[in-house]
């Protein structure tokens, strides 16, 4: 195990508040190192992205809810890979070529 599960940093409050969420980040944290040792590209790519992903749902689990008549939508649901996930419209502007 190369990271100490054992007393998370108070900078990771939000994921000590879900001692499951921050059991699997210390997980992914593990995959992304093992595939940087192996120089394991397109499969690093994935784990960051499902870890970025999971980082975000749990921050917008404990972010205030807005009220409805006052939010607006200002992201969309994409499903990439069988995965589904909210796309920023400032991402959704970058052209596919880029992503």
């Amino acid at each position: 195990m190369v990271l100490d599960r054992a007393d998370p940093p108070d900078s990771h409050l939000v994921n000590r508040l879900d001692e499951e969420r921050w059991t699997q980040a210390m997980k992914e944290h593990d995959l992304i190192l093992d595939c940087l040792m192996r120089r394991a590209g397109p499969e690093l790519r994935e784990i960051l992205r499902t870890h970025l992903m999971n980082k975000l749902a749990s921050l917008l689990d404990h972010l205030p809810k807005p009220e409805p008549s006052v939010a607006k939508p200002r992201a969309r649901a994409v499903a990439e890979n069988g995965v589904e996930h909210l796309e920023s419209e400032a991402v959704a502007a970058i052209p596919a070529s880029v992503k």
